[in-house]
């Protein structure tokens, strides 16, 4: 039936006033006012409402990134009930939809300048008298955000947000939080189909997606062992999710990746980060190879992503860098956790132990600002070995070692006093005490908060696969002598140290440390 272009106007416009007729008089915040608060409860979840599932919105970066002139970032919104944007639309004579939004709300963000100031910058989010030609979608697309087809996700451009991310208006490329308030959205199912939703008012932090370190030097991947069926981790700070369509494409020029392809490995996502499923046995190979992965989504992001990583496979089971990052420390490793509260300077929180068929690997975690001669030490033995180290009975290891008793075994099979030398005061650097040469360390300066160690197992008594290890490492302060001119500070596991003498004098029960039972390596 043919029909006047006027007439159908005002058709499609009365269909956006449908609901204030439902009323009449009556508005809706006055029929609001009247319900008891238990059907307001019930009408608010009728209506639904939008929330940022989330704490953080990760931006695709680096902390040390100018992310300034980024386009397209956007910022997910959810809505527990499909929406429609609230407002009218009309139909030009010349066939062009004219809207006039209601969405409106602001973004405002809370960031400290490279000078130390904290500062604030608000920018409006609003849309009205909107033009788009007769092709477009009708209700999607407006230059504020987008609605999703199936109206549960509303994407907030972030490009004023990124605006601020160039380290020049940031300390450090970090904001320290933003507020977002948006309104303008009506239910668009149920039988509250048409009313208005609650304004959204939530807070958040900004990050960037991944450490500094996994951009500019790569992620490191050992061969050490068969790769067939192990994942090559490309951590990021926040969850990720892929879209549909999302790939990778693969490649490399050194010649241990000699016809490797893309087929080779299979792209997922994890809570770890971006992982790649290796299908091949890469066993000792040494390269470089770069993936270029499309469609992953941050956490808290309506928008996908493509960025190319680089990966260094090499033989090494775990590089001694002071960053777990390797499957080796992710997958591999046992830990042990301390939760007391301990002396300013001197807390550890972790350790973890793993292996491969030469190595023992200790990290150690925790805050380690020492003052000059202060130091960690690492006490292990052998419990499936026989009495090889000195025993506490011994008078050049009470005098040269320090105190340790063993109420099951009857030795140390390794020490090492980790010490502070300082031939400059304002500047620290990590030696190796007693003149070990046999152990390598991450440790360069006394700031770092993660120190591994390499270990050789000829130096734990030949320990081999499936021996049990008992580990206790310390903090001390002062030189470690004799038996009574040592301080203990904090130690992992709290339950193998007995201290006495006012603190001076420490006895280890290894029958309590920490124990790891070495495993067998291909």
């Amino acid at each position: 039936m043919k029909m006047e272009k006027g007439k159908l106007k005002t058709k499609i416009f009365a269909s956006f006033t449908t609901l204030a007729l439902m009323f009449g008089a009556v508005s809706c915040e006055q029929l609001q006012s009247t319900l008891s608060s238990e059907q307001s409860a019930d009408m608010l979840e009728e209506t639904g409402s939008a929330v940022i599932n989330g704490s953080t919105w990760y931006y695709d970066g680096i902390s040390t990134t100018d992310f300034s002139n980024t386009t397209g970032a956007t910022l997910a919104i959810s809505f527990t009930k499909k929406v429609e944007m609230a407002g009218t639309r009309t139909i030009n004579d010349d066939g062009t939809y004219t809207y006039d939004y209601e969405l409106s709300g602001s973004i405002t963000a809370n960031y400290t300048s490279t000078s130390g100031q904290s500062s604030t910058v608000s920018y409006k989010v609003s849309e009205g008298n909107i033009i788009l030609d007769s092709t477009s979608d009708p209700f999607t697309t407006i230059s504020a955000g987008s609605l999703s087809a199936d109206g549960k996700t509303f994407r907030l451009d972030m490009t004023p947000v990124c605006a601020l991310l160039d380290a020049e208006t940031t300390s450090g490329n970090t904001i320290d939080s933003l507020e977002i308030k948006l309104t303008g959205f009506v239910c668009a199912e149920g039988e509250q189909k048409g009313r208005s939703l609650a304004a959204l008012s939530q807070k958040i932090s900004v990050k960037p997606f991944y450490d500094d370190a996994t951009i500019t030097e790569g992620v490191l991947f050992s061969t050490a062992s068969s790769t067939a069926g192990k994942y090559v981790t490309i951590p990021t700070n926040g969850s990720v999710s892929l879209a549909s369509g999302a790939g990778f494409e693969f490649s490399s020029s050194d010649s241990d990746a000699s016809g490797l392809t893309a087929s080779d490995f299979t792209l997922e996502a994890s809570d770890e980060g971006i992982t790649l499923l290796c299908n091949k046995d890469l066993k000792d190979k040494e390269f470089t190879g770069t993936f270029t992965i499309s469609g992953f989504v941050p956490e808290l992001n309506a928008s996908s992503y493509t960025r190319t990583f680089t990966v260094n496979f090499t033989p090494q089971y775990v590089t001694l860098d002071g960053s777990l990052d390797e499957e080796a420390w992710t997958v591999d490793s046992v830990s042990a956790t301390d939760s007391y509260a301990d002396p300013a300077g001197y807390d550890l929180t972790k350790i973890s132990v793993t292996n491969d068929s030469a190595n023992l690997y200790i990290a150690v975690e925790g805050d380690f600002a020492f003052n000059a001669g202060d130091r960690i030490v690492v006490m292990i033995d052998n419990a499936s070995a026989t009495a090889t180290g000195k025993s506490s009975s011994d008078g050049d290891y009470n005098t040269y070692y320090g105190p340790a008793t063993n109420a099951t075994f009857s030795s140390v099979d390794f020490f090492l006093s980790h010490i502070l030398a300082t031939p400059e005061m304002q500047d620290y650097y990590w030696i190796s005490s007693s003149g070990r040469t046999d152990v390598s360390t991450s440790a360069k300066t006394s700031s770092a908060s993660v120190i591994e160690y390499k270990i050789p197992f000829s130096s734990i008594a030949n320990a081999a696969a499936g021996n049990t290890l008992k580990i206790f490492v310390t903090t001390t302060s002062y030189a470690w002598t004799t038996i009574n001119e040592m301080t203990l500070q904090d130690c992992i596991p709290q339950a193998a140290a007995t201290v006495t003498d006012g603190g001076q004098t420490l006895a280890v029960d290894f029958a309590n440390a920490f124990s790891y039972t070495v495993k067998a390596t291909d």
